[in-house]
């Protein structure tokens, strides 16, 4: 189906692009800056948690599928903000070892047993001194908070923070009526709009950064994919195939053997 051949292509489009940037990379090694390596991190989670849905869906495994897709969601908000504000990485970086050090300070206060108490604290001293040294080096002096609605927002995506990762959070917290749904309605047509929207985002972003010769090659391959999935939705085709999953019907046939697509 065109919807399967879509999520396919587009998670293709993004694997080649990561592929020719280990390559092509500046410099002609490593990547050099801070930002780069950041954002190269968040795109090939992107990818990978792209592959590993496409392996849960051919097996099946249905009730799994929400829980990488609110993951990769949450990465994609990462990287749009990384390409969005030069300063974000840093800054993200430094705030989620706070918050390390936060988190565990509370567990100490809960905690009994006083070996679990001094791992804790002993965990809490280490992220404080690399935090420290981290905003001393970046000259880093404000405290920001970067949840996920904070980085969806700085990267343009707050309507999908709002839709598609509201959805995928509840099933992921495990609410009831999320998991009744779950067990009644197996349609993974959403999961495949997804994952195919996320891995076109992922690629335009990355663009963004990486202001290549051969730019173009891909953003004309991203342009022609994004064309295709507006299509499905224009003609109502995705309509009827939400409608034809939540009546029971299969709308999604991929080779599972291979994970390639079937032909219908």
């Amino acid at each position: 189906m065109e919807l399967e051949n879509t999520a396919e292509k587009s998670k293709d489009l993004l694997k080649d692009l990561l592929q020719f940037l280990s390559l092509h990379s500046r410099d002609g090694d490593a990547i050099s800056n801070g930002r780069d390596g950041f954002v190269l991190i968040y795109a090939r989670q992107i990818h990978e948690l792209t592959e590993d849905v496409l392996n849960l869906e051919d097996q099946k495994r249905t009730h799994a599928t929400p829980l990488l897709v609110r993951g990769m969601l949450e990465s994609l908000f990462i990287l749009g903000a990384a390409t969005h504000e030069i300063s974000f990485a840093g800054e993200k970086v430094v705030f989620d070892i706070e918050q390390t050090a936060k988190y565990a300070g509370r567990d100490a206060k809960k905690a009994t047993s006083q070996t679990l108490k001094d791992y804790l604290h002993s965990q809490i001293s280490q992220c404080e001194e690399i935090a420290r040294d981290l905003r001393e080096r970046l000259q880093i002096k404000h405290k920001l908070s970067w949840s996920p609605v904070d980085c969806a927002e700085k990267s343009g995506l707050f309507r999908q923070y709002a839709i598609d990762y509201a959805i995928y959070s509840a099933a992921t917290h495990g609410e009831l009526f999320s998991v009744i749904l779950a067990q009644n309605q197996r349609s993974s047509v959403h999961i495949f709009r997804t994952i195919t929207f996320a891995c076109l985002e992922a690629v335009r972003f990355v663009l963004s950064v990486f202001h290549l010769d051969v730019t173009n090659r891909f953003e004309d391959r991203r342009k022609a994919l994004l064309a295709e999935l507006l299509k499905l939705e224009r003609d109502g085709k995705l309509k009827q195939l939400y409608a034809a999953g939540l009546s029971g019907q299969p709308t999604i046939v991929r080779n599972r053997k291979t994970g390639g697509l079937q032909k219908n």
